[in-house]
Protein backbone atom coordinates (compact mmCIF):
# COMPACT_ATOMS: atom_id res chain seq x y z
CA UNK A 1 0.00 0.00 0.00
CA UNK A 2 1.08 3.52 -0.60
CA UNK A 3 -0.71 6.79 0.30
CA UNK A 4 -1.59 10.41 1.89
CA UNK A 5 -3.22 10.36 5.32
CA UNK A 6 -6.51 8.64 5.92
CA UNK A 7 -7.87 7.47 9.22
CA UNK A 8 -10.63 5.04 10.05
CA UNK A 9 -14.29 6.06 9.96
CA UNK A 10 -13.85 8.51 7.13
CA UNK A 11 -11.37 10.91 8.73
CA UNK A 12 -9.67 12.30 5.65
CA UNK A 13 -7.08 14.87 4.79
CA UNK A 14 -3.33 15.20 4.88
CA UNK A 15 -2.10 14.24 8.34
CA UNK A 16 0.41 16.43 10.09
CA UNK A 17 2.02 14.54 12.95
CA UNK A 18 2.32 16.67 16.03
CA UNK A 19 4.89 16.03 18.69
CA UNK A 20 3.86 14.07 21.76
CA UNK A 21 4.79 17.08 23.88
CA UNK A 22 2.32 19.41 22.18
CA UNK A 23 -1.44 19.44 22.36
CA UNK A 24 -3.18 16.74 24.39
CA UNK A 25 -1.53 15.27 27.51
CA UNK A 26 0.20 11.91 27.01
CA UNK A 27 -1.81 8.72 27.58
CA UNK A 28 -0.58 5.40 28.89
CA UNK A 29 0.63 3.05 26.13
CA UNK A 30 -2.61 1.04 26.46
CA UNK A 31 -4.56 4.25 25.86
CA UNK A 32 -2.70 5.06 22.63
CA UNK A 33 -3.09 1.45 21.46
CA UNK A 34 -6.82 1.50 22.23
CA UNK A 35 -7.24 4.78 20.33
CA UNK A 36 -5.42 3.33 17.30
CA UNK A 37 -7.36 0.05 17.33
CA UNK A 38 -10.68 1.81 17.83
CA UNK A 39 -10.09 4.28 15.02
CA UNK A 40 -10.54 7.10 17.54
CA UNK A 41 -7.73 9.31 16.24
CA UNK A 42 -8.62 12.47 14.43
CA UNK A 43 -6.80 13.93 11.43
CA UNK A 44 -3.24 14.67 12.43
CA UNK A 45 -3.30 12.42 15.53
CA UNK A 46 -2.46 9.01 14.05
CA UNK A 47 1.30 9.38 13.83
CA UNK A 48 1.50 11.08 17.23
CA UNK A 49 -0.43 8.17 18.78
CA UNK A 50 1.84 5.65 17.05
CA UNK A 51 4.94 7.48 18.33
CA UNK A 52 3.39 7.68 21.80
CA UNK A 53 2.77 3.93 21.77
CA UNK A 54 6.36 3.25 20.70
CA UNK A 55 7.78 5.67 23.28
CA UNK A 56 5.88 3.89 26.07
CA UNK A 57 8.50 1.17 26.34
CA UNK A 58 6.54 -1.24 24.18
CA UNK A 59 8.54 -4.41 23.52
CA UNK A 60 9.90 -5.00 20.03
CA UNK A 61 7.91 -7.22 17.70
CA UNK A 62 8.28 -10.87 18.61
CA UNK A 63 7.71 -14.18 16.83
CA UNK A 64 4.74 -14.77 19.17
CA UNK A 65 2.65 -12.38 17.05
CA UNK A 66 3.05 -13.54 13.45
CA UNK A 67 3.39 -11.12 10.56
CA UNK A 68 1.42 -13.45 8.28
CA UNK A 69 -2.28 -12.76 7.96
CA UNK A 70 -4.81 -10.32 6.60
CA UNK A 71 -4.46 -6.76 7.92
CA UNK A 72 -7.06 -3.99 7.45
CA UNK A 73 -5.67 -0.51 7.08
CA UNK A 74 -6.65 1.97 9.78
CA UNK A 75 -4.27 4.76 8.70
CA UNK A 76 -1.50 5.44 6.22
CA UNK A 77 0.54 8.31 4.85
CA UNK A 78 1.08 6.47 1.54
CA UNK A 79 -0.01 8.78 -1.29
CA UNK A 80 -1.12 6.10 -3.75
CA UNK A 81 -3.41 4.29 -1.31
CA UNK A 82 -4.94 7.53 -0.10
CA UNK A 83 -5.55 8.62 -3.70
CA UNK A 84 -7.48 5.40 -4.37
CA UNK A 85 -9.46 5.79 -1.13
CA UNK A 86 -10.08 9.53 -1.03
CA UNK A 87 -10.24 10.54 -4.69
CA UNK A 88 -11.40 7.30 -6.35
CA UNK A 89 -13.91 6.33 -3.63
CA UNK A 90 -12.28 3.16 -2.33
CA UNK A 91 -14.07 1.72 0.70
CA UNK A 92 -11.30 -0.27 2.47
CA UNK A 93 -7.66 -1.28 2.12
CA UNK A 94 -5.89 -4.47 3.19
CA UNK A 95 -2.45 -6.08 3.29
CA UNK A 96 -2.37 -9.86 3.03
CA UNK A 97 1.01 -11.29 4.01
CA UNK A 98 2.09 -14.92 3.74
CA UNK A 99 5.72 -15.34 4.83
CA UNK A 100 5.78 -19.06 3.97
CA UNK A 101 4.89 -18.23 0.36
CA UNK A 102 7.00 -15.05 0.45
CA UNK A 103 4.04 -13.00 -0.78
CA UNK A 104 2.44 -9.66 -0.03
CA UNK A 105 -0.85 -8.52 -1.55
CA UNK A 106 -2.08 -4.94 -1.23
CA UNK A 107 -5.79 -4.46 -1.90
CA UNK A 108 -7.97 -1.35 -2.16
CA UNK A 109 -11.58 -2.39 -2.61
CA UNK A 110 -14.79 -0.74 -3.72
CA UNK A 111 -17.71 -2.35 -1.91
CA UNK A 112 -16.35 -5.94 -2.06
CA UNK A 113 -17.24 -6.13 -5.77
CA UNK A 114 -14.03 -4.82 -7.27
CA UNK A 115 -10.54 -4.03 -6.09
CA UNK A 116 -7.18 -2.72 -7.18
CA UNK A 117 -4.72 -5.47 -6.28
CA UNK A 118 -0.92 -5.30 -6.24
CA UNK A 119 1.03 -8.53 -5.70
CA UNK A 120 4.61 -8.61 -4.47
CA UNK A 121 7.34 -11.08 -3.64
CA UNK A 122 8.87 -10.49 -0.24
CA UNK A 123 12.22 -11.42 1.23
CA UNK A 124 13.85 -10.92 4.59
CA UNK A 125 16.87 -8.64 4.61
CA UNK A 126 19.94 -10.84 5.12
CA UNK A 127 21.24 -8.67 7.96
CA UNK A 128 17.99 -9.31 9.85
CA UNK A 129 17.65 -13.06 9.24
CA UNK A 130 18.29 -13.94 12.88
CA UNK A 131 15.34 -11.84 14.10
CA UNK A 132 12.91 -13.46 11.66
CA UNK A 133 10.11 -11.91 9.64
CA UNK A 134 8.55 -10.18 12.64
CA UNK A 135 11.72 -8.32 13.63
CA UNK A 136 13.56 -7.91 10.34
CA UNK A 137 13.41 -5.56 7.41
CA UNK A 138 11.07 -6.98 4.77
CA UNK A 139 12.00 -6.24 1.15
CA UNK A 140 9.31 -6.31 -1.55
CA UNK A 141 9.22 -6.27 -5.34
CA UNK A 142 5.92 -5.74 -7.18
CA UNK A 143 5.13 -8.65 -9.52
CA UNK A 144 1.57 -8.00 -10.74
CA UNK A 145 -1.16 -5.37 -10.50
CA UNK A 146 -4.65 -4.88 -11.82
CA UNK A 147 -8.27 -3.98 -11.33
CA UNK A 148 -9.98 -7.20 -10.24
CA UNK A 149 -13.71 -7.84 -10.51
CA UNK A 150 -15.04 -10.33 -7.95
CA UNK A 151 -16.88 -12.42 -10.56
CA UNK A 152 -14.99 -11.48 -13.68
CA UNK A 153 -11.64 -10.81 -15.27
CA UNK A 154 -8.71 -8.80 -13.98
CA UNK A 155 -7.66 -5.79 -16.02
CA UNK A 156 -3.87 -5.88 -15.74
CA UNK A 157 -1.70 -2.84 -15.06
CA UNK A 158 2.08 -3.05 -15.38
CA UNK A 159 3.52 -3.36 -11.87
CA UNK A 160 6.53 -1.28 -10.99
CA UNK A 161 8.31 -0.66 -7.77
CA UNK A 162 10.26 -2.17 -4.96
CA UNK A 163 11.17 -1.16 -1.45
CA UNK A 164 11.14 -2.32 2.15
CA UNK A 165 9.28 -1.91 5.40
CA UNK A 166 10.18 -2.32 9.05
CA UNK A 167 7.59 -3.58 11.52
CA UNK A 168 8.04 -1.24 14.47
CA UNK A 169 5.12 -2.58 16.53
CA UNK A 170 3.37 -5.94 16.34
CA UNK A 171 0.99 -7.75 18.65
CA UNK A 172 -1.94 -10.08 18.06
CA UNK A 173 -4.19 -7.29 16.76
CA UNK A 174 -2.12 -4.26 15.76
CA UNK A 175 0.84 -3.66 13.47
CA UNK A 176 2.69 -0.43 12.74
CA UNK A 177 5.18 -0.26 9.89
CA UNK A 178 7.52 2.38 8.51
CA UNK A 179 8.79 2.09 4.95
CA UNK A 180 11.62 3.18 2.69
CA UNK A 181 9.85 6.48 1.88
CA UNK A 182 9.20 7.30 5.55
CA UNK A 183 5.49 6.45 5.28
CA UNK A 184 3.61 5.10 8.28
CA UNK A 185 1.06 2.29 8.11
CA UNK A 186 -1.25 1.30 10.98
CA UNK A 187 -3.23 -1.91 10.42
CA UNK A 188 -5.50 -4.21 12.42
CA UNK A 189 -5.57 -7.99 11.98
CA UNK A 190 -8.70 -9.22 10.18
CA UNK A 191 -10.40 -12.30 11.53
CA UNK A 192 -12.67 -12.74 8.53
CA UNK A 193 -11.64 -13.76 5.02
CA UNK A 194 -11.87 -10.69 2.78
CA UNK A 195 -11.85 -12.88 -0.32
CA UNK A 196 -9.10 -11.20 -2.32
Amino acid sequence: MRAGARGARGARGRARARGVGGGAPPRAAGGARACLLGGLAGPGEWEALAEELLAGGTPAPSPGAPLSGCWRMLYTTEKETNFLLDVCGGTAAYQIIDVERASLRNVVEWGRKRAFVVDSEISLDEADAEGGWEQGRVNFVFTAAGLKLRSGPTVPVPPFGKGWFDTVFLDDELRISKDVRGDTLVVRRCLEDVGW
